[in-house]
């Protein structure tokens, strides 16, 4: 029981605040730290459970519907929290970053994220990351891969129908998922995890070298163990056909308008205490609260 409760336990003792003081990080470790990257991510050398259960999005959110929250909660309002809880279940495991994305891609991303899994209703916040924390943060992860000059050995067209045939569009996007899906709380939000936390393929080309694209598709679970992503029994022969399908580049499609939102109007006068008890108090505390001060 204490080792399986091992990290809400820890959550409960006194831990160093997780931004450092410096405002210009000089290490790569300083660096993930200063931005706080073990908040939501497993991180190698770093304890995930190095902020309070307030504070620690993942862990908390992993805690309350797996029921192993202390004493310290009331059941009544731990059961109430399980209704509400559709997100930040599970976040990319960081342990492997080297050996699926490029350097190139992961400090221009992360300068300016977008999303990479168009259903899992939360994705990396944009922050202060100039580009020299980005090269710093990949410094951490040891992401130092590279494009190669190397063209695709494969046969698109036999790829595509590999892809057809394995069924990959029943968890991937591969840039046609439909906008609505972006609101968060739509019904596609209910989808199985592995297609809630599967990556859109439209962005497979940037994010991914040709080798690191083939030696996923070869044994995922060999790089990434824990990944809801099968194992297929590609040759290699049909493991170079795909990467050469994966990797065609997308036309551009055209942004549809989105029609522009109306706000229903209250017929009555709102006034701070509701808006604190329905918002702020449910949303902008979890970053934003001091736990010395009220708020």
């Amino acid at each position: 029981m204490l080792v399986r409760d091992a990290d809400v336990l820890a959550l409960r003792l006194p831990t160093q605040v997780l931004a450092p003081t410096q405002r210009s990080p000089e290490s790569p470790r300083e660096a993930v730290e200063h931005f706080q990257c073990n908040r939501c991510h497993v991180v190698p050398g770093l304890d995930p459970a190095s902020a309070r259960m307030s504070e620690n999005c993942v862990t908390c959110h992993q805690a309350i519907t797996a029921g192993r929250l202390d004493l310290w909660y009331k059941a009544a309002e731990v059961e109430r929290w399980k209704g509400h809880l559709t997100h930040l279940m599970r976040t990319p495991d960081l342990g492997s970053l080297n050996q699926r994305v490029k350097r190139g891609w992961l400090t221009s991303w992360l300068q300016a994220p977008h999303v990479v899994r168009p259903l899992y209703g939360a994705t990396m916040p944009r922050m202060k990351i100039g580009p020299k924390d980005a090269e710093l943060i990949a410094d951490f992860f040891a992401v130092t891969e590279q494009e190669s000059a190397e063209p695709a050995r494969g046969d698109a067209a036999a790829g595509r129908a590999l892809y057809a045939q394995n069924a990959c569009a029943s968890c991937h996007f591969r840039g046609d998922f439909p906008l609505a899906s972006l609101r968060y709380g739509a019904q596609e939000f209910n989808s199985p995890s592995a297609r809630r936390r599967a990556p859109d393929l439209r962005h497979v080309r940037d994010r991914m070298s040709l080798a690191q694209l083939r030696n996923w598709l070869t044994d995922p679970h060999r790089i990434l163990p824990g990944t809801e992503m099968p194992t297929f029994p590609f040759t290699p022969r049909q493991v170079e056909d795909l990467v050469a399908f994966l990797s065609e580049p997308l036309p551009e499609v055209a942004a549809v308008p989105r029609p522009r939102y109306r706000p229903r109007m209250l017929e009555r006068e709102v006034h701070y205490p509701e808006v604190a008890q329905k918002l702020s108090r449910q949303l902008c505390f979890h970053c934003h609260s001091d736990m010395r001060r009220p708020g």
